[in-house]
């Protein structure tokens, strides 16, 4: 959703530009359920739903600035499902990769993702990496506060 706030009480105007994530998870790499919250505290809308080819449907349903993709398992079905989200969008796609599954890093790098995080992982930067990657997919050279 994008909201536009006019002039306030004397306040100049101000536009917000609020982001929407679609994170993708079955929450099993460590930290995976705060993710969504994460992104909430920094004002994102956050829908989240599992790692499947039906989550496509949301992709046709919804406008996204991100996919964030858990992937919990080595030789994970997630991997498909990266070239079938490129297929269906040029969204930015951050994947979550358990420890375990970092092989499959070059695999969805191949496929389509945009760059990666291995879990377990510090919030924050997820967030900053994830803002840097939507920056970027905008044209945007300054970080906005």
């Amino acid at each position: 959703m994008r909201v536009a706030i006019g002039r306030v009480a004397g306040f100049r105007e101000a536009q917000i530009m609020q982001r929407r994530l679609l994170f993708l998870s079955r929450n099993q790499t460590d930290g995976a359920e705060m993710v969504p919250l994460a992104f909430q505290n920094r004002g994102w809308e956050v829908d989240t739903a599992s790692p499947t080819v039906e989550a496509i449907t949301s992709l046709q349903r919804h406008s996204y600035d991100l996919v964030i993709m858990e992937v919990a398992r080595p030789g994970s079905e997630n991997m498909g499902l990266c070239g079938v989200i490129r297929q269906h969008s040029q969204v930015p796609l951050l994947l979550l990769v358990a420890s375990v599954a970092r092989g499959d890093v070059i695999e969805g790098l191949r496929r389509g993702a945009d760059g990666y995080v291995v879990a377990p992982f510090d919030l924050r930067e997820l967030v900053v990496r994830a803002e840097a990657l939507v920056r970027r997919a905008t044209g945007q050279v300054r970080h906005s506060v």
